[in-house]
């Protein structure tokens, strides 16, 4: 409900962290919530979504990147992992959708990465753990590429 009604280009950055996709959290992975999500972000806004476990749930998996994909633009939508111990086979992805020219390894300035890990203290993140986040296994690469073979399909 709220982002029928957010005015047009109001977010530099939109983070959906939704459960599975049933019940209510359903529309949060379907294409007219991204369609509201991409109106509501800036020209250069950025979308960061989780997008299941690919390996559990490829099918939903392949659905999200089709859709987000249809609407960012296929080189704009960007695929990365974490490992995340509470989830069942600790194997999750993210998407990283650009409205304009973000890119989440092109753009990583390192010296901005490491002053705010100096500032931040972080035990975890680096610019080596950002990096290979994006560092994608066969599979997964395969299943992004039927993807896009669809994309394709479809127009």
């Amino acid at each position: 409900e709220y982002l029928q009604t957010c005015p047009d280009q109001s977010f530099d950055l939109i983070v959906v962290d939704a459960t599975h996709p049933t019940g209510h959290s359903a529309a949060l992975f379907k294409e007219p919530f991204y369609h509201q999500v991409h109106r509501c972000l800036k020209t250069d806004g950025i979308l960061t979504a989780q997008t299941e476990s690919p390996t559990l749930y490829s099918r939903t998996f392949k659905e999200i990147y089709h859709q987000q994909r249809k609407i960012f633009g296929n080189t704009r939508v960007h695929c990365y992992l974490a490992f995340i111990p509470t989830y069942t086979t600790g194997l999750v992805s993210f998407s990283y959708a650009s409205k304009g020219s973000g890119h989440p390894l092109k753009n990583l300035d390192p010296k901005r990465t490491e002053a705010f890990l100096e500032k931040h203290s972080l035990k975890y993140y680096n610019r080596t753990i950002h990096e290979s986040s994006f560092a994608l296994p066969v599979f997964l690469t395969n299943l992004l590429d039927e993807t896009l073979q669809k994309a394709n399909l479809d127009q």
